[in-house]
């Protein structure tokens, strides 16, 4: 007579799973605290004031201006922020993507251009404040891209330095012809983990819970 189908699984089998469940429990635990955490920050930050540092999350391009001022920008709270040369917060400024990415750069005349992916809108923006706003098609896009030095990089070249940001609050300015290198601390709070990486925690831990109890 054939048992196969009745036959259960090894006791160690059965502890690891076990074993592996309780550690999902925790960690799915951590993860939707975590979760909370930071949406609930993102919710507290104040996105609409132009003198109110956000916290910087998700990486969004890099620009210098004239001045030596550093521009940083942040996809998860569609923002740019502009910092000294020494990494005090100046100003910041939001505006609409609805769920989709952005880019930016600057010219000769600290005129920052922003083009928004959804809708395709192309922004111009002085000190903070918007000047123009109008619709782009794919074309128009790319040429102004282009034509400003738009991309979505951690590194900028700008009159012989080098700017390269460091995790989400430093950034290393390197001379290119010294090689000398100084570090400066941008003045504006950071979210450990992003709202992502805070869900892929507790959506790990799920999945040891279903892995761990699941077949027992």
């Amino acid at each position: 007579m054939n048992n196969t189908k009745n036959k259960k699984p090894k006791k160690y089998i059965v502890y690891i799973k076990a074993a592996a469940g309780f550690l999902g429990c925790m960690i799915a635990a951590v993860g939707l605290m975590l979760f909370l955490s930071v949406a609930s920050s993102s919710a507290k930050a104040d996105f609409t004031s132009l003198y109110s540092a956000a916290p910087i999350d998700g990486f969004n391009g890099l620009a210098v201006d004239s001045n030596g001022h550093i521009l940083i920008g942040s996809a998860e709270n569609s923002r740019i922020q502009v910092f000294s040369p020494n990494g005090e917060f100046l100003y910041g400024f939001s505006f609409p993507t609805s769920g989709g990415s952005f880019t930016f750069g600057i010219d000769h005349m600290d005129t920052i251009h922003v083009i928004v992916y959804r809708p395709d809108t192309y922004l111009q923006y002085k000190n903070g404040t918007l000047l123009s706003s109008e619709k782009v098609d794919y074309s128009e896009q790319k040429y102004l891209e282009e034509k400003y030095q738009m991309a979505l990089k951690r590194t900028n070249d700008y009159s012989g330095k080098r700017y390269s940001l460091l995790g989400r609050r430093r950034v290393v300015i390197e001379d290119l012809k010294t090689k000398d290198k100084s570090t400066v601390r941008l003045d504006t709070s950071a979210w450990r983990l992003s709202i992502f990486q805070s869900w892929l925690i507790m959506a790990s831990g799920i999945g040891l819970i279903f892995w761990g109890f699941a077949w027992i």
